[in-house]
């Protein structure tokens, strides 16, 4: 038989401002094999696939029984497969030292998946930071004969008592625990627990002295079509979010069902296209409802809840079960019979900016897209725009879903959203298979955006306690060169004292524009006071701090100087080590250029911007500074804008571009009217200031995006 596996990955989430944020980027894993199906069924198969996100990761993965060590070298945003043995899965319920530890130098994300003939489960694998003490588990129906609900727990490092409080009953090391009574289990260091029972254990709460990992399922969920294992790694309560989108499966014409789990008494309220209600919940209920064809769900509440889809099966081609089942696997083109899944849905502040999916090998292969309405049309998969998709609105909110068939045997694929995070599920399957799964940002965070509130909201930032001030020292008193006053001026070429690394090469000389660029190796062209769309059609790699018509004849000054300056270097050192802390940098060169109270193009207005760019290097690790201490225009009239206002037109872009048409980054609120409001947001909690690590791709700090 053709084996039916797929290799996904979905990288990394987030960090905002509250507690309820799950990352899935990490050095440290543990996970652990639930029951597929029957021990008797063929060609079991357990699989890790590991993404990294730094050049050269080590990654070693270690069982105890069996013994078991594997390392592995992973790049950034390459996916690499770890087979582990086949005796790894847990037939029972019982205490098992089968725990799959993960250990990486740098951060990486993890998904893991379980595959037999005729079922797979996939799911996430967060990183032991992620880990808490408290869950509740949802696990799906099904009631073929010796197949099971069944969850398990697993320590990390630390010995643990876990109090297992039942909503059905158990047997366990020769006793009935029934509904209602509570099993007490004392785990020593990385072991894992399998509790399995023909009751629904939805409900059950998990309370551990120290934090562990809860996977929950089913050993062979069933419902529509046939059984299917599976398994999802729950999120402690500590993580749980308050407002989430639910998207339908195009192809489903029956229902799914959607679990709501309360973590303390809340109003939970939800919304559909066909009804809206809302239930008075306490904590530790259960709720499940019916998700009807093409109507997706809005769910919120003032306290966390947990979202779990159930996808119960379904055909397509105006087929039924009965008609396909006797099928083999090359059933008709029209025909399809997809099994059921488990997902765990993510809460709104868990949406991202930048996926990445590689290398999937299933014949049908979906991603379900959420993003918000008027911005929808910027999603791109594999740098390039959606086609022939349709977007659908989703009730009670300013969002959307659509969903789209990914092209048999792509190999990987991004997708990417320039300004504003969105939600992203992949799944798929084959004849009788199925699998989905959230897909993981590949960011290490996000920042505080509209995808806190459905409604929409503003990006904020609280001030941390900053020595420096926000500009660094810049004029000729520091010895600063300063640029012609001229339109569209620049600098003559400048070489650089060290080789500095962008976008994956090294440069060796740059320009400083008067219009708010920096460029590598050559000049932009001229006239380049209007700002053009990123990614650009050509042309030198570039740095944008403030793209746009600047006219320093009238008023404002351009100076630049590098330096090798013990002082200066110090503080680029201090600074870029408190941005990633995970890092050890040491500056040993910087460029500092300044647009100080520069006026813009046809001004009639004492309006002036003052902004700054700082590169600093150590010839292997590269990072931009950028500063914006006083904005007050974005446009100049022969962009569209008013001479009295300096406002209107085609406003002033910040970005990055790397000049292959491919690699760039856009700055939130570019070519918008937002950006004059770029002063009083930030990626690294100090308004005004953006940091980018830019040697290999740039990465925001608070995104960790590669673009």
């Amino acid at each position: 038989m053709i084996m039916r596996w797929m290799f996904f990955l979905l990288a990394g989430l987030m960090l905002l401002s509250g507690p309820c944020v799950a990352r899935s980027r990490g050095k440290k894993f543990v996970t652990a094999f639930l029951l597929n199906i029957w021990e008797s069924q063929p060609s079991a198969q357990f699989e890790l696939l590991i993404t990294g996100y730094h050049p050269a990761t080590t990654v070693t993965v270690t069982t105890k029984s069996p013994s078991f060590e594997k390392t592995i070298s992973v790049s950034t945003g390459q996916t690499v497969s770890v087979k582990l043995p086949s005796t790894l899965e847990m037939l029972q319920t019982g205490i098992y030292n089968k725990t799959v530890v993960i250990e990486a130098n740098r951060d990486i994300s993890v998904s893991a998946l379980n595959y037999k003939d005729y079922s797979i489960g996939t799911t996430v694998v967060y990183p032991v930071e992620q880990l808490g003490t408290v869950y509740y588990v949802v696990t799906p129906s099904g009631d073929l004969p010796n197949t099971f609900k069944e969850f398990a727990v697993v320590s990390y490092q630390t010995p643990t008592r876990v109090d297992i409080h039942l909503t059905g009953a158990v047997a366990y090391q020769g006793h009935i625990y029934p509904k209602g009574s509570t099993l007490v289990a004392n785990l020593q260091a990385f072991q894992a627990i399998q509790i399995q029972s023909s009751d629904d254990l939805s409900g059950t709460r998990v309370d551990s002295k120290e934090p562990v990992a809860v996977f929950t399922g089913h050993s062979c969920a069933q419902k529509n079509t046939a059984c299917d294992h599976v398994v999802e790694q729950l999120l402690p309560v500590s993580s749980w979010g308050t407002t989430f989108i639910v998207p339908p499966l195009s192809f489903q014409t029956k229902t799914d069902i959607v679990y709501i789990v309360a973590s303390q008494n809340t109003l939970m309220k939800y919304h559909s296209t066909l009804t809206e209600g809302s239930h008075n919940m306490v904590a530790g209920q259960v709720i499940q409802m019916e998700m009807q064809s093409l109507q997706p769900f809005y769910i919120s509440a003032s306290a966390g809840l947990q979202v779990v889809l159930f996808f119960t099966g379904a055909t397509t081609g105006n087929t039924s079960y009965e008609q396909l089942i006797p099928l083999p696997a090359d059933a008709p083109k029209e025909s399809r019979l997809y099994d059921p899944f488990l997902v765990n849905i993510p809460d709104l502040t868990n949406y991202c900016r930048l996926f990445h999916v590689n290398g999937m090998r299933q014949n049908d292969n979906y991603a379900v897209l959420i993003a918000n309405t008027s911005e929808s049309s910027q999603v791109k998969l594999a740098k390039r725009a959606i086609e022939k998709i349709h977007w659908r609105p989703i009730p009670g909110t300013e969002y959307s879903w659509a969903e789209y068939l990914i092209e048999t045997g792509t190999n990987a694929l991004s997708a990417e959203h320039p300004t504003s995070p969105f939600g992203l599920i992949i799944l798929g399957g084959l004849y009788r298979s199925g699998y989905g799964s959230v897909a993981l940002c590949s960011c290490k965070s996000v920042p505080e955006s509209s995808a806190k509130n459905p409604k929409g909201s503003a990006l904020t930032s609280s001030v941390p306690k900053i020595k420096e001030p926000l500009l660094y020292p810049y004029g000729k008193d520091h010895g600063d060169t300063r640029n012609p006053k001229s339109d569209d001026g620049v600098s003559p070429e400048i070489s650089t004292a060290v080789p500095f690394p962008f976008y994956g090469k090294t440069y060796n000389s740059i320009y400083v524009d008067n219009n708010g660029l920096i460029s590598f190796s050559a000049t932009v062209p001229e006239f380049a006071g209007t700002p053009d769309t990123l990614p650009l059609n050509g042309g030198p790699p570039i740095v944008a701090p403030f793209w746009g018509d600047v006219y320093n004849p009238i008023r404002g000054d351009v100076f630049w100087r590098q330096t090798q300056d013990p002082k200066l270097l110090q503080r680029c050192t201090e600074e870029i080590n408190q941005y990633y802390p995970e890092m050890s940098f040491t500056a040993t060169w910087a460029f500092v250029a300044t647009w100080d109270r520069v006026a813009y193009f046809g001004s009639k207005s004492k309006k002036v911007n003052t902004f700054q760019a700082v590169l600093t290097t150590n010839e292997e690790l590269s990072f931009i500074t950028l500063n914006y201490a006083d904005i007050q225009w974005t446009t100049g009239t022969s962009s569209g804008g008013d001479a009295k206002t300096g406002l209107g037109g085609i406003p002033a872009q910040a970005g990055f571009d790397n000049g292959d048409k491919t690699n760039y980054y856009i700055m939130p609120g570019s070519r918008t009217s937002d950006i004059l409001n770029i002063t009083k947001i930030s990626n690294v909690n100090y308004p005004g200031r953006w940091v980018f690590q830019v040697d290999e791709y740039v990465t925001d700090h608070t995104m960790d995006c590669f673009f």
